[in-house]
C-alpha cells in the first residue's frame, strides 16, 4: 500500500483487510505494537499480534482522537503471515479479531433533566465528547433516520475475569486461541506446552479449558464439532476467562470456565453480529453464556428512560446479583426490513463492586505504607465513596461499606505482621468474605479468627496444592517437579493421582538445565539422572530421584519377562532391555552417586534422594501394599512442593514485599492510574506539611537509606573482556571450587554461554535425526536460540540472589564480550537487576605489560597475549562449541582480537560503556620486552592477518592464515602454564576491595 493509498484509508477511516493492517501498522511504531511468533507445527506460518501500546486513559484517549483506530485495532487483533519456501509472505489471514474497544456511559451523555450539574470527571476530560461520539451519538443518529428504526438494549452481564478469544483455521486444522493480545495456533494439547515465554501464561490456560471442551464433544457429538469448525472458520468466539482464583478478581465463581458473549466476523468492520443470532449459536454448540436481558426504545426519549433505569439498576446491585455490572449493547432494527446492526456497546458498574474495588485500591495501599496509618487511608476511601454515589444508592447503605473498610483497616494497622499481610493481599476475596463474617456475627477478628478462617474456606479451583492460605501467585508459577526414576515406576493410576493432586493435565518426559519459565507448575520424569554441571540451577526446579537399586531391577527384569511390559511402551523399554538392565542401573547408580556428592553446590534445596517408596514379595514378582506406597509417594511429592511455597514465601516476606500479581486486567490499569494520582497528592501534601522539618528528615532518610542499603544483597558481575582460548574457564572452575569449599561468606554463581550453545546444538540435531549437519551449520542455527537463552538464564539467575541468604554473591559470565556485546550487555544488565540489589559490573581481562599496535591500528592486547591464546586453541584436548582444524580455530583467535582495533581498555574508557571495576589476572607470563623478542617474520604474518582478515573468510581456506601457520610452526615458541595459586591470589585480593566498596 503507497502513501497516497494510506491518505485514502485514513481519511475514509477505512476498514483494513489483513495486507493494510501490516502495512499501515509496521510504519506506526509510535502507536501500535506487532509481536511476532512461530506456530509449533509448521515453520512456515507466523502469527503478527497487534495492540495499542498504551493502556488505560491514555488507550481511550488515543481512541477518541482516531475513529479509525477505534474501528482497526480491536481488543484482539492477529494476522497469520503464510510463509513460501523462501519465507516470502504469500498469503495473510485476519486469523482472530475482538471487539471495539467501548467505555463507560456517563450520566452527562444522556438527555435527562435529573442531571443538572456535570460530575468532576466530566470537568476534568477533554475527550468528554469525542468518548460520547463513540458511545451515545450513534444511537440518537438512528432514531433522526427517515426510515423508522427501533433500538434494541441488550444487558449482558460483564463476566470479571481475563478476555478470552476462540477461531478457527479451516486450511490448517487448527485453533487460535487467544487472551486479549497474545495469540497461540494449536492443532493438540502438545502445541500447547511449546512456547517457552511469560507472555503465553493466560492463553495457555484458556487453551486448556478449551481442549477439554472439544475433548467432550468429540466424544459425545462429532458431527456438531466438525459443524463447530465449520462456522467458527472466519470467526472469532468473544467471551471471558473465570474462576481461577490465582487470578482473583472480585467476583467469586464456582469453576473455571469461559464464558462467551460476542460473535465476530473477522472480516467485516461491523462491531460483532447481533446479540440474538450469537446466542443461538453459543445455544447450539453447549456453550456457557453469560446472562443477558433485552428492552427495546421506540424513540429517543425512550432510550434515555431505558439507560437512565439500567444505569441506577445496575448501579444499585450487589456484586452477588450482577457481578462486576452490565455491558449494554445497543442494535437497530429496521421496522421494515427486520434488518439489525451493531451500532455501539457501553459499560455500567455496580456501585456495589466500584467500592469493593476502591477498598481493595486502599487496602493495599495501606499494605505496602510503612508510613501510612489504617486511619489515613479509611479517609480516604470514605470521601471517594461519598463521591461515587453522587446519582445513585449502592446496593448497602453507606455505613455498611464503612464499617467494613473501617474493621478491615483497623485490623492491618493493629495487627498483621508482614507474613499476615502477603496471606491478605493474595487473598483478598477471602480476607472480605472474613470481614463480612465478623461483622455479621459479631465476632471479634485476631490473629487466631484470621488464621482459623483461611484455613477453613477451601481453596477453589486453580488455587493448586497451597496449603493453609498462603497463595503467593505467580512468584512460584512456574516451578518444575524433576522425578528421576527408571522407567515403569510412575504408574498410570500414580500419574492420574499426582496430576490431580497438584492440579496439572499431564507428566512429561524431558528435562535440560537451565530450563526457564514454564508458566506454569509442571512434572516431568526422566529415566536417566541428567548431566548437571556448575552451572546454578532454576530455583524453581524440585528433583527427586528414586527407585534405582538391585530389588527393582530385579522385579522389573521379572516384569519384562514375565508380563511382556514391553508391549506396553516401546520408548521406556529402550532404556530397559532385561539383557542390559544391570549395566543401566549400575551406570545411574554411580551417576546418582556423583550427583549427590556435588547436591548441596548444584541442586536446589529441596531435591530429594529415595531409596524406595515400593516393597517387594521375597521372589520379586510383585510390590507388597501397592496402594500404600502411592499415598506416601504423593505425600512426598506434595510436600517438596509445599516446602518450595514456604521457602519462597518467607524469602518474599524477609523483603517484605507483598506480591499483588492477582489483578491482570483493565481494572488493575484503571487501579495503578489511580495509585500513582493518589500517590502525586500525598507527595505535594507531605511537602507543605514537612517544610520546617527538612533537615531532620534529611537526617532520617539517611539513617533509613544506609539500613536498608546493610539489607541489600552486594553482587560483582564478572564480563570477561578476553580473547578464545585465555584460559578463562579453566580459571573460573578452580576460582568456584575454591569458594565452595573455602568462602562461607561470598557464594559464587556461574553461567557458561558455550555450555548453553552446546546444549541448543545438541537439541537441533535430536529433533532432526535425519539430517545430517556438520559443527558449523549447527552452531549458525543455534545462534539466536543461544542468545535468547543465556538471557533468560541470567535472568533466573539475578532473580534467585533475591531468595538467597548468603548477602554477597559472584556472579561470573562466562562468554567473551568484545565491545560489540558490552553495548548490549551492560544495558540488559542494568534493566535487570532488582533494586534491591548493591551491584558493580567487573571486567575480567588479561593482564599484559604491552599494547600492540600496526600502521593503522592500536590494540589493547599485546601479540604475545594473542599467542598463547593461539597455542591454547590448537593444543587443547576439547570444546564445547569451538572445534575444527588449526586454520579455523586461529582464523577464530584472530578475528576476535580484531574486534578490540582502536579499543582502549582504561579505568575511564571502561566506565564510558557503563562498566564501574576492572579485574587484571595474569594468564600467560609476559615480560616488558616480550613482543620485541618474537621472530620479526611471524610478527610481519601477525600483522597481516589482522590486515586481510574478514569475520566471514573461510578460515580453513584462507591462504594468509596458512602462510602464518607456516611461520608460527617453524618458530617453535615454548609457552608457560601461570599457576593458579599466582591467579587465584589476584582474583580474592581485588574482589575483596571491591566488595568493601559496596558496604
Amino acid at each position: 500500500m503507497d502513501k497516497e493509498q494510506e491518505k485514502v484509508v485514513v481519511m475514509d477511516k477505512q476498514y483494513l483487510n489483513p495486507d493494510q493492517l501490516i502495512s499501515y501498522f509496521s510504519k506506526e511504531k509510535h502507536t501500535i505494537k506487532i509481536v511476532s511468533s512461530d506456530v509449533p507445527f509448521n515453520n512456515l506460518l507466523v502469527l503478527k499480534d497487534i495492540s495499542i501500546k498504551t493502556k488505560g486513559d491514555d488507550e481511550d484517549k488515543i481512541f477518541a482522537e482516531s475513529h479509525f483506530l477505534h474501528k482497526n485495532v480491536r481488543r484482539g487483533n492477529t494476522v497469520l503471515e503464510v510463509l513460501n519456501k523462501d519465507k516470502q509472505v504469500e498469503e495473510r489471514y485476519i486469523v482472530r479479531k475482538g471487539l471495539k474497544k467501548f467505555f463507560d456511559v456517563y450520566l452527562e451523555y444522556l438527555d435527562l433533566d435529573e442531571v443538572e450539574e456535570v460530575s468532576t470527571w466530566v470537568n476534568k476530560n477533554k475527550h468528554f465528547g469525542k468518548l460520547k461520539a463513540l458511545t451515545i451519538d450513534q444511537v440518537q443518529e438512528v432514531f433522526s433516520r427517515k426510515d423508522p428504526f427501533d433500538v434494541h438494549i441488550y444487558k449482558l452481564g460483564k463476566a470479571n475475569g481475563e478476555n478470552a478469544q476462540i477461531s478457527y483455521i479451516k486450511n490448517f486444522d487448527a485453533w487460535a486461541v487467544s487472551s486479549k493480545n497474545v495469540c497461540m495456533l494449536i492443532q493438540s494439547h502438545k502445541d500447547v506446552q511449546i512456547p517457552d515465554e511469560q507472555r503465553y501464561g493466560f492463553t495457555r490456560l484458556i487453551c486448556q479449558v478449551w481442549i477439554e471442551f472439544i475433548r467432550k464433544l468429540e466424544e459425545q457429538n462429532p458431527q456438531l464439532l466438525i459443524e463447530l469448525k465449520e462456522y467458527l472458520n472466519g470467526r472469532t468466539f468473544v467471551g471471558e476467562y473465570c474462576g481461577n482464583q490465582d487470578y482473583q478478581h472480585l467476583v467469586k465463581y464456582d469453576k473455571i470456565d469461559l464464558y462467551f458473549y460476542a460473535v465476530v466476523e473477522n472480516n467485516s468492520s461491523e462491531t460483532c453480529i447481533p446479540t440474538d443470532l450469537a446466542y443461538q449459536v453459543f445455544e447450539k454448540f453447549g456453550l456457557t453464556k453469560v446472562q443477558v436481558s433485552k428492552m427495546t426504545a421506540h424513540s429517543w426519549k425512550e432510550f434515555n428512560d431505558i439507560v437512565f433505569k439500567l444505569y441506577k439498576e445496575v448501579g444499585s446491585s450487589s456484586i452477588e446479583q450482577d457481578g462486576e455490572g452490565a455491558v449494554l449493547y445497543f442494535i437497530s432494527e429496521n421496522r421494515q426490513t427486520q434488518e439489525q446492526q451493531v451500532i455501539s456497546l457501553c459499560k455500567l458498574k455496580t456501585l456495589d463492586y466500584r467500592i469493593f474495588r476502591k477498598l481493595r485500591e486502599k487496602l493495599k495501599n495501606c499494605l505496602v505504607d510503612k508510613k501510612g496509618s489504617g486511619s489515613k487511608w479509611f479517609k480516604k476511601f470514605e470521601k471517594e465513596v461519598l463521591e461515587l454515589c453522587e446519582f445513585c444508592e449502592p446496593a448497602h447503605q453507606l455505613d455498611y461499606y464503612n464499617t467494613i473498610a473501617k474493621t478491615a483497616f483497623d485490623f492491618i494497622e493493629s495487627s498483621l505482621s508482614a507474613k499476615h499481610r502477603s496471606m491478605v493481599a493474595s487473598r483478598y476475596i477471602t480476607f472480605l468474605d472474613m470481614i463480612k463474617k465478623s461483622i455479621d456475627e459479631k465476632v471479634q477478628i485476631n490473629l487466631k479468627f484470621l488464621k482459623e478462617y483461611f484455613e477453613q474456606v477451601p481453596m477453589q479451583e486453580g488455587e493448586g496444592a497451597i496449603q493453609n492460605g498462603k497463595n503467593i501467585g505467580n512468584v512460584l508459577n512456574n516451578t518444575r517437579i524433576i522425578i528421576v526414576s527408571p522407567p515403569f515406576y510412575l504408574t498410570e493410576k500414580l500419574q492420574k493421582d499426582l496430576c490431580e493432586s497438584l492440579h496439572i493435565t499431564k507428566i512429561g518426559n524431558s528435562w535440560r538445565e537451565g530450563h526457564s519459565n514454564v508458566d506454569l507448575i509442571a512434572i516431568d520424569n526422566i529415566h536417566i539422572p541428567p548431566r548437571i554441571t556448575a552451572q546454578r540451577l532454576n530455583k524453581f526446579n524440585i528433583f527427586i530421584f528414586i527407585g534405582f537399586n538391585e530389588k527393582r531391577m530385579d522385579y522389573l527384569k521379572n516384569q519384562i519377562e514375565v508380563h511382556k511390559i514391553q508391549a506396553e511402551s516401546q520408548e521406556e523399554l529402550s532404556y530397559t532391555k532385561s539383557n542390559s538392565l544391570k549395566k543401566f542401573f549400575s551406570t545411574n547408580i554411580q551417576k546418582l552417586k556423583e550427583i549427590k556428592q556435588n547436591s548441596k553446590t548444584l541442586l536446589p534445596n529441596n531435591s530429594i534422594f529415595l531409596d524406595d517408596i515400593y516393597q517387594y514379595s521375597d521372589d520379586n514378582l510383585t510390590i507388597i501394599n501397592e496402594e500404600d506406597s502411592y499415598q506416601k509417594f504423593l505425600q512426598i511429592v506434595t510436600q517438596a512442593y509445599q516446602k518450595q511455597v514456604d521457602e519462597m514465601m518467607n524469602a518474599k516476606l524477609r523483603k517484605f514485599e507483598v506480591s499483588d500479581d492477582l489483578q491482570k486486567n483493565e481494572d488493575q490499569e484503571e487501579e495503578n492510574q489511580e495509585d500513582e494520582e493518589e500517590k502525586k497528592q500525598d507527595s505535594d501534601d507531605q511537602q507543605q506539611n514537612d517544610k520546617r522539618s527538612q533537615e531532620k528528615q534529611k537526617q532520617a532518610k539517611k539513617v533509613s537509606d544506609n539500613k536498608q542499603k546493610s539489607q541489600k544483597k552486594n553482587v560483582l558481575i564478572i564480563i570477561p573482556i578476553t580473547i578464545p582460548a585465555t584460559g578463562k574457564t579453566t580459571f573460573f572452575n578452580g576460582i568456584i571450587q575454591y569458594f565452595e569449599k573455602e568462602s562461607k561468606d561470598i557464594k559464587i554463581h556461574y553461567l557458561s554461554s558455550d555450555i548453553i550453545r552446546k546444549q541448543i546444538m545438541d537439541e537441533i540435531q535430536q529433533r532432526n535425526p535425519n539430517q545430517s549437519y556438520t559443527h558449523d551449520e549447527l552452531f549458525q542455527k543455534s545462534s539466536k536460540t543461544a542468545s535468547s537463552r543465556f538471557q533468560n538464564a541470567a535472568v533466573d539467575l539475578i532473580d534467585q540472589i533475591q531468595y538467597e541468604e548468603a548477602q554477597n554473591h559472584i556472579i561470573i559470565f562466562d562468554k567473551n564480550h568484545p565491545p560489540s556485546a558490552i553495548q548490549s550487555t551492560i544495558p540488559f544488565l542494568q534493566e535487570t537487576i532488582s533494586k534491591n540489589i548493591n551491584y558493580k559490573i567487573v571486567a575480567l581481562t588479561s593482564k599484559v605489560l604491552q599494547t600492540h599496535s600496526t600502521e593503522n591500528s592500536d590494540y589493547p592486547f599485546s601479540v604475545t597475549y594473542l599467542l598463547n591464546c593461539i597455542d591454547r586453541s590448537i593444543n587443547r584436548d576439547t570444546h564445547e562449541t569451538l572445534v575444527g582444524d588449526a586454520s579455523k580455530l586461529v582464523g577464530v583467535v584472530f578475528m576476535f582480537f580484531n574486534l578490540y582495533r582502536n579499543i582502549k581498555l582504561t579505568a575511564g574508557q571502561l566506565q564510558k560503556m557503563g562498566i564501574q571495576k576492572q579485574i587484571q589476572i595474569t594468564f600467560h607470563n609476559e615480560k616488558n620486552d616480550s613482543d620485541s623478542n618474537i621472530n620479526k617474520k611471524l610478527l610481519k604474518k601477525v600483522d597481516q592477518v589482522l590486515k586481510q582478515i574478514r569475520p566471514q573468510d573461510d578460515f580453513e581456506q584462507s591462504p594468509i592464515i596458512q602462510e602464518f601457520l607456516e611461520v608460527y610452526y617453524s618458530s617453535q615458541l615454548v609457552f608457560e602454564n601461570v599457576e593458579f595459586g599466582e591467579q587465584k591470589a589476584q582474583f580474592i585480593n581485588q574482589i575483596e576491595e571491591i566488595f568493601k566498596s559496596l558496604q
